[in-house]
């Protein structure tokens, strides 16, 4: 059984960790697809909490 943690992050620590992310799927990884949605449950979290964070979807889309 999974719970839900929640936890905060300065935008700094948030851009990190997006980038962390981006890098981890763009090396070919194979993941699972629980992880996959993971992946983008916590992309589209950061996005929503961060706004201002620069360049997400040029970085996304590339």
């Amino acid at each position: 059984m999974s719970s839900k943690v929640e936890f905060s992050l300065t935008e700094h620590q948030a851009t990190k960790l997006l980038l962390l992310l981006i890098t981890y799927s763009k090396e070919g990884a194979v993941v699972s697809k629980e992880d996959a949605q993971l992946f983008k449950q916590t992309i589209n979290s950061i996005k929503k909490t961060y706004p201002n964070i620069e360049k997400i979807e040029e970085i996304l889309n590339t």
